[in-house]
């Protein structure tokens, strides 16, 4: 038996208050009526003697509610409550004096009910201290069983067979409530350790599934969204914006001659080179609502709610121009670095039902980036998407490049150069 269970034990001996105090104004009020009928000062005597050990009772229990822990603080508040319980259960042993003393039946019956109700009570409320309880029986019931066995009449000699059948069923009781109490007590103490065990395996399991998660929906090559959680951001975004009436962007990258940089460098340098233009892709948008992505391959996406298509085009190309400073050297570009194309597309509530027609407006403005010379951004005004997507002379199309960018030439594990 644990130290808490223990503690719990003593807490539940120091629990009877409101039973101590309707127990003694009952007792009070009938004993008080007797001495007044009767006029024997045995009654007085006996109320008084009752009323210190009530109070004696109550003044133990407030001493305990205002207590401080130390460390032999169930030992000794067991004792103290052990003791005031004998001093009860002789209180009401005395009672036994009026079955030997007093010449009216009645009030010898009264007086021979009254204690064997209140001591068996006292056994049932006390179990949870088996030697307190014990005691009480002993010192309550022993005297009366005395007194009945003296007796003159042959009825309360037979009534103390009663009374002594009463201790055996009084200590059995004890004996079973005591049980009762400590496997309540240890099955609980078991499950508050049992409930702690399966949160701390649900915060575990918690963690586990957002792990899990974060790398259902994270490219691990490059450490940023993957195709799964852009189809689901753009889902939510479009439907968004068509609720609300609010801007949303979407760029689409794409490498450029990315295939000629693997054939001469190796894959393991094209994966690499994937790498570094994805933080630098993803340096560029700061606000928690954006989102950077691997749409798939070579080709990366951005989706920009709440940004009208002039700010998604400078962002744009800060993006290219990131990129393109990089430096990283290939032989396969025009340039003699790895450079991007973005195409940029405006989200028209009124045009697009799906999130699929999005996107092909997007891609319809990478192409037409692609078609117009590579290095640079386009923009597809979406009231003309059949239009002559690769001229780069449309008047409804915008090309956003830097001529003669800054050039410092750098490898990425030049293995095969």
């Amino acid at each position: 038996m644990s130290e808490a269970v223990e503690r719990q034990l003593v807490a539940m001996l120091y629990s009877q208050t409101a039973t101590l105090v309707i127990a003694g104004a009952a007792f009070t009020s009938v004993i008080a009526l007797c001495w007044v009928r009767t006029g024997h000062l045995w009654f007085l005597f006996w109320c008084i003697a009752a009323l210190i050990g009530l109070f004696g009772r109550l003044a133990i229990e407030f001493a305990y509610r205002h207590r401080r822990e130390t460390s032999d603080d169930i030992r000794t508040w067991r004792i103290r409550f052990t003791i005031g319980a004998w001093v009860m259960g002789a209180i009401w042993g005395a009672a036994a004096l009026t079955v030997v003393n007093h010449e009216e039946p009645l009030v010898q019956l009264f007086a021979i009910n009254v204690e064997s109700v209140i001591i068996m009570g006292a056994a049932a409320r006390n179990a949870s201290c088996p030697l307190a309880a014990r005691g009480q029986v002993l010192l309550g019931l022993g005297p009366l069983f005395v007194a009945l066995l003296a007796a003159d009449n042959p009825y309360y000699r037979a009534y103390s067979l009663f009374c002594l059948f009463g201790f055996f069923a009084a200590q059995t009781l004890i004996h079973h409530l005591y049980d009762q109490h400590v496997r309540f007590l240890c099955m609980n103490e078991d499950n508050v350790a049992l409930v702690g065990e399966v949160r701390e395996a649900n915060l575990e399991l918690a963690a586990a599934n957002e792990r899990l998660e974060r790398a259902a929906t994270t490219d691990s090559l490059t450490g940023i969204a993957n195709r799964r959680r852009f189809d689901s951001s753009l889902a939510d975004e479009v439907r968004r914006a068509q609720r609300y009436r609010t801007d949303l962007a979407l760029l689409f990258l794409d490498v450029d001659a990315f295939k000629g940089f693997n054939d001469l460098y190796g894959h393991q340098a094209g994966d690499e080179c994937l790498q570094r233009i994805a933080a630098a892709f993803a340096s560029v948008f700061h606000r928690p609502g954006d989102l950077v992505a691997r749409y798939g391959g070579e080709e990366f996406a951005a989706i920009l709610p709440q940004t009208g298509v002039e700010v998604a085009l400078e962002l744009a190309e800060a993006v290219r121009c990131a990129i393109q400073a990089l430096a990283l050297l290939s032989a396969a570009s025009a340039c003699g670095v790895v450079t991007v194309s973005i195409g940029v597309a405006s989200f028209d509530a009124g045009r697009y039902r799906r999130p699929e027609d999005f996107i092909r407006s997007a891609d319809e403005a990478l192409y037409a980036a692609k078609a117009s010379g590579r290095n640079c951004v386009r923009n597809r005004d979406t009231a003309d998407e059949a239009g002559g997507l690769g001229s780069s002379t449309s008047s409804n199309s915008r090309v956003w490049a830097s001529p003669n960018p800054p050039v410092v030439a750098c490898r990425i594990n030049p293995t095969g150069s």
